[in-house]
Protein backbone atom coordinates (compact mmCIF):
# COMPACT_ATOMS: atom_id res chain seq x y z
CA UNK A 1 0.00 0.00 0.00
CA UNK A 2 1.06 3.57 -0.72
CA UNK A 3 0.79 5.93 2.25
CA UNK A 4 0.45 9.66 1.64
CA UNK A 5 0.58 12.16 4.50
CA UNK A 6 0.09 15.92 4.43
CA UNK A 7 1.27 17.94 7.44
CA UNK A 8 1.86 21.54 8.42
CA UNK A 9 4.16 23.26 10.85
CA UNK A 10 3.29 26.56 12.49
CA UNK A 11 6.31 28.88 12.65
CA UNK A 12 6.77 32.56 13.51
CA UNK A 13 7.08 33.20 9.78
CA UNK A 14 3.85 31.37 8.96
CA UNK A 15 2.88 27.87 7.86
CA UNK A 16 5.25 25.33 6.29
CA UNK A 17 3.61 22.67 4.09
CA UNK A 18 4.81 19.10 3.54
CA UNK A 19 3.40 16.25 1.43
CA UNK A 20 5.04 12.82 1.56
CA UNK A 21 4.21 9.67 -0.41
CA UNK A 22 5.84 6.32 0.33
CA UNK A 23 5.52 2.68 -0.70
CA UNK A 24 4.08 0.79 -3.65
CA UNK A 25 0.46 0.97 -4.71
CA UNK A 26 0.41 -2.72 -5.64
CA UNK A 27 -2.64 -2.41 -7.89
CA UNK A 28 -1.03 -4.15 -10.88
CA UNK A 29 2.42 -5.14 -12.18
CA UNK A 30 4.89 -2.38 -13.00
CA UNK A 31 3.98 -0.67 -16.26
CA UNK A 32 0.28 -1.41 -15.82
CA UNK A 33 -0.37 0.06 -12.38
CA UNK A 34 -2.83 2.90 -12.97
CA UNK A 35 -2.89 3.83 -9.27
CA UNK A 36 0.88 4.19 -9.23
CA UNK A 37 0.67 6.25 -12.41
CA UNK A 38 -1.95 8.54 -10.90
CA UNK A 39 -0.02 9.07 -7.66
CA UNK A 40 3.24 9.64 -9.54
CA UNK A 41 1.57 12.21 -11.77
CA UNK A 42 0.22 14.13 -8.77
CA UNK A 43 3.60 14.20 -6.99
CA UNK A 44 5.58 15.06 -10.09
CA UNK A 45 3.02 17.73 -10.99
CA UNK A 46 3.47 19.31 -7.56
CA UNK A 47 7.25 19.25 -7.97
CA UNK A 48 6.93 20.96 -11.38
CA UNK A 49 4.52 23.59 -10.05
CA UNK A 50 6.94 24.51 -7.27
CA UNK A 51 10.06 24.45 -9.45
CA UNK A 52 11.96 27.71 -9.03
CA UNK A 53 10.17 28.60 -5.79
CA UNK A 54 12.93 29.41 -3.30
CA UNK A 55 11.05 28.10 -0.26
CA UNK A 56 10.26 24.75 -1.88
CA UNK A 57 12.33 21.60 -2.07
CA UNK A 58 11.81 17.92 -2.74
CA UNK A 59 13.67 14.80 -1.65
CA UNK A 60 13.49 11.28 -3.06
CA UNK A 61 14.61 8.14 -1.21
CA UNK A 62 14.86 4.51 -2.30
CA UNK A 63 13.99 2.51 0.81
CA UNK A 64 13.46 -1.23 1.47
CA UNK A 65 9.67 -0.80 1.61
CA UNK A 66 9.61 1.17 -1.64
CA UNK A 67 10.26 4.72 -2.88
CA UNK A 68 9.58 7.78 -0.73
CA UNK A 69 9.12 11.29 -2.14
CA UNK A 70 8.65 14.36 0.05
CA UNK A 71 7.76 17.84 -1.17
CA UNK A 72 8.07 20.72 1.28
CA UNK A 73 7.59 24.46 1.17
CA UNK A 74 9.00 26.47 4.07
CA UNK A 75 7.29 29.45 5.61
CA UNK A 76 6.22 31.93 4.55
CA UNK A 77 4.27 30.07 1.86
CA UNK A 78 2.61 32.15 -0.82
CA UNK A 79 -1.11 31.60 -1.27
CA UNK A 80 -0.57 30.00 -4.68
CA UNK A 81 1.91 27.53 -3.09
CA UNK A 82 -0.66 26.56 -0.46
CA UNK A 83 -3.17 26.20 -3.29
CA UNK A 84 -0.83 23.79 -5.10
CA UNK A 85 -0.71 21.59 -2.01
CA UNK A 86 -4.50 21.78 -1.67
CA UNK A 87 -4.87 20.51 -5.24
CA UNK A 88 -2.47 17.62 -4.59
CA UNK A 89 -4.32 16.78 -1.36
CA UNK A 90 -7.64 16.65 -3.17
CA UNK A 91 -6.21 14.32 -5.82
CA UNK A 92 -4.85 11.89 -3.22
CA UNK A 93 -8.09 11.97 -1.23
CA UNK A 94 -9.95 10.92 -4.36
CA UNK A 95 -7.41 8.16 -5.09
CA UNK A 96 -7.79 6.86 -1.52
CA UNK A 97 -11.57 6.86 -1.86
CA UNK A 98 -11.49 5.00 -5.18
CA UNK A 99 -8.64 2.58 -4.36
CA UNK A 100 -8.71 2.03 -0.56
CA UNK A 101 -6.64 -1.16 -0.82
CA UNK A 102 -3.82 0.64 -2.59
CA UNK A 103 -3.69 4.21 -1.25
CA UNK A 104 -4.12 5.58 2.25
CA UNK A 105 -4.21 9.35 2.57
CA UNK A 106 -4.04 11.38 5.75
CA UNK A 107 -4.25 15.11 6.30
CA UNK A 108 -2.93 15.54 9.85
CA UNK A 109 -2.85 19.34 9.82
CA UNK A 110 -5.19 21.33 12.00
CA UNK A 111 -6.03 23.81 9.27
CA UNK A 112 -6.52 21.30 6.55
CA UNK A 113 -8.62 18.75 8.39
CA UNK A 114 -11.58 21.13 8.32
CA UNK A 115 -11.43 21.70 4.59
CA UNK A 116 -10.34 18.32 3.26
CA UNK A 117 -11.67 14.85 3.04
CA UNK A 118 -11.72 12.52 5.99
CA UNK A 119 -8.39 10.84 6.68
CA UNK A 120 -9.73 7.48 5.63
CA UNK A 121 -12.94 8.20 3.91
CA UNK A 122 -13.05 4.68 2.44
CA UNK A 123 -13.47 3.44 6.00
CA UNK A 124 -16.77 5.24 6.53
CA UNK A 125 -18.41 5.40 3.12
CA UNK A 126 -17.08 8.64 1.75
CA UNK A 127 -17.17 11.19 4.50
CA UNK A 128 -16.07 14.72 3.68
CA UNK A 129 -15.38 17.63 5.98
CA UNK A 130 -16.50 21.08 4.96
CA UNK A 131 -14.95 24.42 5.81
CA UNK A 132 -17.47 25.02 8.54
CA UNK A 133 -16.08 22.17 10.54
CA UNK A 134 -18.87 19.67 9.94
CA UNK A 135 -18.45 16.11 8.66
CA UNK A 136 -20.56 15.70 5.55
CA UNK A 137 -21.34 12.23 4.23
CA UNK A 138 -20.92 12.38 0.47
CA UNK A 139 -23.77 9.96 -0.13
CA UNK A 140 -26.35 10.85 2.53
CA UNK A 141 -25.55 14.50 3.23
CA UNK A 142 -25.61 13.78 6.99
CA UNK A 143 -23.67 16.34 9.07
CA UNK A 144 -21.75 15.69 12.27
CA UNK A 145 -20.17 18.45 14.33
CA UNK A 146 -16.40 18.73 14.40
CA UNK A 147 -15.03 17.99 17.90
CA UNK A 148 -14.29 20.98 20.08
CA UNK A 149 -11.22 21.58 22.20
CA UNK A 150 -8.54 20.52 19.76
CA UNK A 151 -8.93 16.76 20.21
CA UNK A 152 -8.55 14.10 17.53
CA UNK A 153 -11.34 13.54 15.08
CA UNK A 154 -12.67 9.99 14.72
CA UNK A 155 -10.86 9.64 11.43
CA UNK A 156 -7.57 10.90 12.89
CA UNK A 157 -7.88 8.31 15.65
CA UNK A 158 -8.47 5.60 13.05
CA UNK A 159 -5.40 6.75 11.16
CA UNK A 160 -3.09 6.81 14.18
CA UNK A 161 -4.41 3.52 15.58
CA UNK A 162 -3.70 1.95 12.19
CA UNK A 163 -0.24 3.54 12.12
CA UNK A 164 0.44 2.12 15.59
CA UNK A 165 -0.46 -1.40 14.52
CA UNK A 166 1.39 -1.20 11.19
CA UNK A 167 4.58 -0.02 12.89
CA UNK A 168 4.17 -2.68 15.57
CA UNK A 169 3.60 -5.54 13.13
CA UNK A 170 7.27 -6.05 12.07
CA UNK A 171 8.14 -6.61 15.75
CA UNK A 172 5.41 -9.19 16.32
CA UNK A 173 7.50 -12.32 15.73
CA UNK A 174 6.36 -14.64 18.51
CA UNK A 175 2.77 -13.43 18.28
CA UNK A 176 2.28 -14.55 14.67
CA UNK A 177 2.13 -18.23 15.73
CA UNK A 178 -0.30 -17.74 18.62
CA UNK A 179 -3.94 -18.64 18.51
CA UNK A 180 -5.56 -15.20 18.59
CA UNK A 181 -8.51 -14.47 20.84
CA UNK A 182 -10.43 -11.20 20.77
CA UNK A 183 -11.22 -9.81 24.21
CA UNK A 184 -14.94 -8.98 24.06
CA UNK A 185 -16.11 -5.80 25.72
CA UNK A 186 -17.85 -6.31 29.04
CA UNK A 187 -16.37 -9.79 29.63
CA UNK A 188 -14.24 -8.88 32.63
CA UNK A 189 -10.48 -9.09 32.96
CA UNK A 190 -10.01 -12.71 31.88
CA UNK A 191 -9.57 -14.15 28.40
CA UNK A 192 -10.54 -17.74 27.61
CA UNK A 193 -9.41 -20.20 24.96
CA UNK A 194 -11.31 -23.44 24.24
CA UNK A 195 -9.56 -26.63 23.15
CA UNK A 196 -10.81 -30.10 22.19
CA UNK A 197 -9.71 -33.17 24.08
CA UNK A 198 -7.42 -35.66 22.31
CA UNK A 199 -8.99 -38.93 21.11
CA UNK A 200 -7.45 -42.39 21.37
CA UNK A 201 -6.88 -44.54 18.27
CA UNK A 202 -9.81 -46.59 17.06
CA UNK A 203 -9.97 -50.30 18.02
CA UNK A 204 -11.02 -53.35 16.07
CA UNK A 205 -14.76 -53.97 15.73
CA UNK A 206 -16.50 -57.25 16.61
CA UNK A 207 -19.48 -58.22 14.50
CA UNK A 208 -22.75 -57.48 16.28
CA UNK A 209 -21.03 -55.90 19.29
CA UNK A 210 -21.41 -52.20 20.03
CA UNK A 211 -17.95 -50.81 20.83
CA UNK A 212 -17.21 -48.59 23.81
CA UNK A 213 -17.12 -45.00 22.64
CA UNK A 214 -14.93 -42.18 23.78
CA UNK A 215 -16.06 -39.05 25.53
CA UNK A 216 -15.62 -35.96 23.39
CA UNK A 217 -15.53 -32.51 24.84
CA UNK A 218 -13.80 -29.21 25.40
CA UNK A 219 -11.72 -27.75 28.14
CA UNK A 220 -11.16 -24.10 28.93
CA UNK A 221 -7.83 -22.35 29.41
CA UNK A 222 -8.00 -18.92 30.99
CA UNK A 223 -5.58 -16.10 31.72
CA UNK A 224 -5.91 -12.79 33.48
CA UNK A 225 -5.55 -9.66 31.34
CA UNK A 226 -3.04 -6.92 32.12
CA UNK A 227 -2.89 -3.49 30.51
CA UNK A 228 0.39 -1.92 29.34
CA UNK A 229 1.27 1.48 27.96
CA UNK A 230 3.65 4.41 27.77
CA UNK A 231 3.83 7.91 26.33
CA UNK A 232 6.27 10.60 25.22
CA UNK A 233 6.17 14.38 25.48
CA UNK A 234 6.87 16.55 22.44
CA UNK A 235 7.84 20.14 23.15
CA UNK A 236 6.54 23.04 21.10
CA UNK A 237 10.16 23.97 20.33
CA UNK A 238 10.85 20.55 18.84
CA UNK A 239 7.75 20.81 16.67
CA UNK A 240 8.81 24.30 15.62
CA UNK A 241 12.35 23.45 14.51
CA UNK A 242 12.09 19.85 13.27
CA UNK A 243 12.35 19.27 9.50
CA UNK A 244 10.19 16.14 9.40
CA UNK A 245 6.76 15.77 10.95
CA UNK A 246 7.47 15.18 14.64
CA UNK A 247 4.13 13.63 15.50
CA UNK A 248 4.31 11.05 12.73
CA UNK A 249 7.91 10.26 13.65
CA UNK A 250 6.95 9.74 17.28
CA UNK A 251 4.01 7.57 16.19
CA UNK A 252 6.39 5.31 14.25
CA UNK A 253 8.73 4.88 17.21
CA UNK A 254 5.83 4.23 19.58
CA UNK A 255 4.52 1.59 17.19
CA UNK A 256 7.85 -0.22 17.24
CA UNK A 257 7.89 0.02 21.04
CA UNK A 258 4.37 -1.41 21.30
CA UNK A 259 5.27 -4.30 19.00
CA UNK A 260 8.45 -5.17 20.90
CA UNK A 261 6.68 -4.97 24.26
CA UNK A 262 3.80 -7.17 23.14
CA UNK A 263 6.14 -9.71 21.57
CA UNK A 264 8.32 -9.99 24.69
CA UNK A 265 5.27 -10.53 26.88
CA UNK A 266 4.20 -13.48 24.72
CA UNK A 267 7.77 -14.81 24.47
CA UNK A 268 8.25 -14.81 28.23
CA UNK A 269 5.18 -17.01 28.62
CA UNK A 270 6.20 -19.45 25.89
CA UNK A 271 9.81 -19.97 27.07
CA UNK A 272 8.43 -21.30 30.35
CA UNK A 273 7.32 -24.49 28.57
CA UNK A 274 8.28 -27.81 30.15
CA UNK A 275 9.70 -29.65 27.12
CA UNK A 276 13.39 -28.73 27.15
CA UNK A 277 16.29 -30.09 25.09
CA UNK A 278 19.89 -29.17 25.93
CA UNK A 279 22.43 -29.34 23.12
CA UNK A 280 25.33 -31.78 23.47
CA UNK A 281 28.82 -30.60 24.34
CA UNK A 282 31.37 -31.55 21.71
CA UNK A 283 34.95 -32.36 22.64
CA UNK A 284 38.06 -31.61 20.60
CA UNK A 285 37.98 -35.23 19.40
CA UNK A 286 34.40 -34.84 18.19
CA UNK A 287 32.90 -36.88 21.00
CA UNK A 288 29.44 -35.79 22.21
CA UNK A 289 28.53 -35.44 25.87
CA UNK A 290 24.88 -35.21 26.89
CA UNK A 291 23.84 -32.17 28.95
CA UNK A 292 21.00 -32.23 31.47
CA UNK A 293 20.91 -28.63 32.70
CA UNK A 294 21.47 -25.07 31.52
CA UNK A 295 24.51 -24.70 33.73
CA UNK A 296 26.01 -27.82 32.17
CA UNK A 297 26.30 -26.23 28.74
CA UNK A 298 29.50 -24.68 27.40
CA UNK A 299 30.54 -22.82 24.24
CA UNK A 300 30.85 -26.13 22.35
CA UNK A 301 27.16 -26.87 22.94
CA UNK A 302 25.79 -25.30 19.76
CA UNK A 303 22.60 -25.80 17.79
CA UNK A 304 23.47 -28.19 14.99
CA UNK A 305 21.43 -29.94 12.28
CA UNK A 306 21.47 -33.05 14.48
CA UNK A 307 19.96 -31.10 17.39
CA UNK A 308 17.30 -29.76 15.02
CA UNK A 309 16.53 -33.34 14.02
CA UNK A 310 16.15 -34.32 17.68
CA UNK A 311 13.65 -31.50 18.29
CA UNK A 312 11.66 -32.39 15.17
CA UNK A 313 11.61 -36.05 16.16
CA UNK A 314 10.26 -35.17 19.60
CA UNK A 315 7.49 -33.02 18.12
CA UNK A 316 6.57 -35.85 15.77
CA UNK A 317 6.51 -38.36 18.65
CA UNK A 318 4.25 -35.96 20.56
CA UNK A 319 2.00 -35.82 17.47
CA UNK A 320 2.22 -32.04 17.32
CA UNK A 321 0.34 -30.75 14.25
CA UNK A 322 2.39 -28.69 11.81
CA UNK A 323 1.94 -25.08 10.71
CA UNK A 324 1.19 -24.98 6.98
CA UNK A 325 2.89 -28.36 6.56
CA UNK A 326 6.08 -27.51 8.51
CA UNK A 327 7.25 -26.92 12.01
CA UNK A 328 8.64 -23.47 12.80
CA UNK A 329 11.47 -22.37 15.05
CA UNK A 330 12.11 -18.90 16.49
CA UNK A 331 15.86 -18.38 16.63
CA UNK A 332 18.33 -15.71 17.77
CA UNK A 333 20.74 -14.31 15.11
CA UNK A 334 23.72 -15.59 17.11
CA UNK A 335 22.34 -19.13 16.92
CA UNK A 336 21.33 -18.79 13.28
CA UNK A 337 24.95 -17.87 12.57
CA UNK A 338 26.03 -21.30 13.77
CA UNK A 339 23.29 -23.15 11.89
CA UNK A 340 23.59 -21.49 8.49
CA UNK A 341 26.90 -23.22 7.74
CA UNK A 342 25.11 -26.54 7.29
CA UNK A 343 24.97 -27.93 3.75
CA UNK A 344 21.32 -28.81 4.34
CA UNK A 345 20.36 -25.20 5.09
CA UNK A 346 18.08 -23.60 2.45
CA UNK A 347 17.89 -19.80 2.35
CA UNK A 348 14.37 -18.38 2.36
CA UNK A 349 14.84 -16.46 -0.89
CA UNK A 350 15.24 -19.78 -2.72
CA UNK A 351 11.69 -20.85 -1.92
CA UNK A 352 10.05 -17.45 -1.34
CA UNK A 353 8.28 -17.57 -4.68
CA UNK A 354 6.58 -20.84 -3.77
CA UNK A 355 5.71 -20.18 -0.14
CA UNK A 356 4.44 -17.04 1.55
CA UNK A 357 7.10 -16.19 4.12
CA UNK A 358 6.44 -15.53 7.78
CA UNK A 359 7.68 -12.27 9.27
CA UNK A 360 11.39 -12.73 10.00
CA UNK A 361 11.74 -16.00 8.08
CA UNK A 362 15.33 -16.68 7.00
CA UNK A 363 15.50 -20.31 5.86
CA UNK A 364 14.61 -23.97 6.27
CA UNK A 365 16.37 -27.04 7.64
CA UNK A 366 15.05 -30.58 8.12
CA UNK A 367 11.43 -29.54 7.60
CA UNK A 368 11.63 -26.59 10.00
CA UNK A 369 11.11 -22.98 8.90
CA UNK A 370 13.35 -20.67 10.94
CA UNK A 371 12.20 -17.24 12.10
CA UNK A 372 14.98 -14.90 13.21
CA UNK A 373 14.62 -12.17 15.82
CA UNK A 374 16.91 -10.41 18.28
CA UNK A 375 14.09 -10.81 20.81
CA UNK A 376 14.48 -14.60 20.93
CA UNK A 377 15.12 -15.39 24.60
CA UNK A 378 18.68 -15.03 25.88
CA UNK A 379 19.58 -16.15 29.40
CA UNK A 380 22.66 -14.76 31.16
CA UNK A 381 23.20 -14.97 34.88
CA UNK A 382 22.93 -17.43 37.72
CA UNK A 383 22.12 -20.87 36.38
CA UNK A 384 24.05 -20.30 33.13
CA UNK A 385 27.55 -21.68 32.38
CA UNK A 386 30.21 -19.85 34.40
CA UNK A 387 32.66 -17.83 32.34
CA UNK A 388 34.62 -16.34 35.24
CA UNK A 389 34.11 -17.41 38.84
CA UNK A 390 33.37 -14.80 41.51
CA UNK A 391 36.42 -13.39 43.31
CA UNK A 392 35.45 -13.03 46.95
CA UNK A 393 38.75 -11.32 47.81
CA UNK A 394 37.80 -8.13 45.94
CA UNK A 395 34.06 -8.60 45.60
CA UNK A 396 34.12 -9.23 41.84
CA UNK A 397 30.90 -11.02 40.80
CA UNK A 398 30.82 -14.09 38.60
CA UNK A 399 30.46 -13.74 34.84
CA UNK A 400 28.37 -16.14 32.76
CA UNK A 401 28.07 -17.30 29.18
CA UNK A 402 24.79 -16.53 27.42
CA UNK A 403 22.39 -19.36 26.72
CA UNK A 404 19.93 -19.06 23.81
CA UNK A 405 16.43 -20.54 23.70
CA UNK A 406 15.29 -21.68 20.25
CA UNK A 407 11.55 -22.39 20.25
CA UNK A 408 10.36 -25.25 18.02
CA UNK A 409 6.61 -24.93 17.54
CA UNK A 410 3.61 -26.82 16.24
CA UNK A 411 0.19 -25.39 15.51
CA UNK A 412 -1.68 -23.47 18.25
CA UNK A 413 0.89 -24.26 20.94
CA UNK A 414 -0.02 -21.04 22.75
CA UNK A 415 -2.63 -18.30 22.64
CA UNK A 416 -2.83 -14.52 23.11
CA UNK A 417 -5.17 -11.56 22.84
CA UNK A 418 -5.46 -10.49 19.22
CA UNK A 419 -3.45 -7.25 18.75
CA UNK A 420 -5.49 -6.50 15.60
CA UNK A 421 -8.85 -6.74 17.31
CA UNK A 422 -8.95 -3.06 18.25
CA UNK A 423 -6.81 -3.76 21.26
CA UNK A 424 -3.91 -1.40 20.46
CA UNK A 425 -4.83 2.24 20.89
CA UNK A 426 -2.86 5.41 20.13
CA UNK A 427 -3.63 8.36 22.39
CA UNK A 428 -2.62 11.88 21.32
CA UNK A 429 -3.15 15.00 23.42
CA UNK A 430 -2.30 18.33 21.81
CA UNK A 431 -0.79 21.35 23.51
CA UNK A 432 -4.20 22.83 24.24
CA UNK A 433 -5.16 19.77 26.26
CA UNK A 434 -2.06 18.85 28.28
CA UNK A 435 0.56 21.49 27.56
CA UNK A 436 0.18 23.43 30.78
CA UNK A 437 -0.59 27.13 31.15
CA UNK A 438 1.65 28.03 28.18
CA UNK A 439 0.76 25.13 25.83
CA UNK A 440 4.41 23.99 25.84
CA UNK A 441 4.09 20.31 24.95
CA UNK A 442 1.94 17.62 23.43
CA UNK A 443 1.85 13.94 24.40
CA UNK A 444 1.65 10.76 22.35
CA UNK A 445 1.24 7.33 23.82
CA UNK A 446 -0.24 3.89 23.43
CA UNK A 447 -1.91 1.28 25.55
CA UNK A 448 -3.00 -2.30 25.00
CA UNK A 449 -4.23 -5.28 26.96
CA UNK A 450 -2.14 -8.42 26.99
CA UNK A 451 -2.65 -12.02 28.04
CA UNK A 452 -0.85 -15.12 26.79
CA UNK A 453 -1.02 -18.77 27.77
CA UNK A 454 0.52 -22.09 26.75
CA UNK A 455 -2.34 -24.20 25.39
CA UNK A 456 -0.52 -27.42 24.50
CA UNK A 457 2.80 -28.27 26.16
CA UNK A 458 3.21 -31.18 23.75
CA UNK A 459 3.29 -28.87 20.73
CA UNK A 460 6.48 -27.04 21.60
CA UNK A 461 10.11 -27.76 22.48
CA UNK A 462 12.64 -25.28 23.85
CA UNK A 463 16.16 -26.09 22.70
CA UNK A 464 18.87 -24.38 24.77
CA UNK A 465 22.38 -23.87 23.46
CA UNK A 466 25.39 -21.65 23.58
CA UNK A 467 26.92 -20.17 20.44
CA UNK A 468 29.74 -18.29 18.83
CA UNK A 469 28.57 -15.06 20.48
CA UNK A 470 27.75 -16.41 23.94
CA UNK A 471 30.49 -14.28 25.47
CA UNK A 472 28.95 -11.09 24.06
CA UNK A 473 25.14 -11.17 24.09
CA UNK A 474 23.28 -9.86 27.12
CA UNK A 475 20.16 -11.30 28.67
CA UNK A 476 16.82 -10.01 27.38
Amino acid sequence: MMKVVYSEMDTPAGISCRLEAAGHAGYAPAGRDIVCAGASTVMQGLVCLLAGEESARNDAFDEPDGPRLAVQADAPCAEWVQGAFELAKACFALLAERYPENVRFADVSRRGEKSMMDLQLFADAGTLVNAGGNYVNAYTGEKTAFPEGGGMTASMKTFYDTELLENARPELIHTQFARKQVLPAGRGKTVEWRKWNTLEDAGALTEGVIPTGQKFGQSAVTQAVTQYGTYVSVSDQLELHAIDDVILGAAEELGASAGTTQDKLVRNVVVAGTNVQYCDKVGTNGAHTAVTSRAGLDTTAKLTPDEVNKAVTLLKKLKAPKIDGKYVAIIHPSVAYDLRSSDAWVEAHKYAGITELFTGEIGELHGVRFIETTEAKVFNGEGCPVKTAADESNGTPAEYYSVYATLFLGKDAYGMIDPEGGNMEMIIKDKGQVGGPLNQFSTLGYKFSSAAKILYEDRMVRVESCGAYSAEDEAN
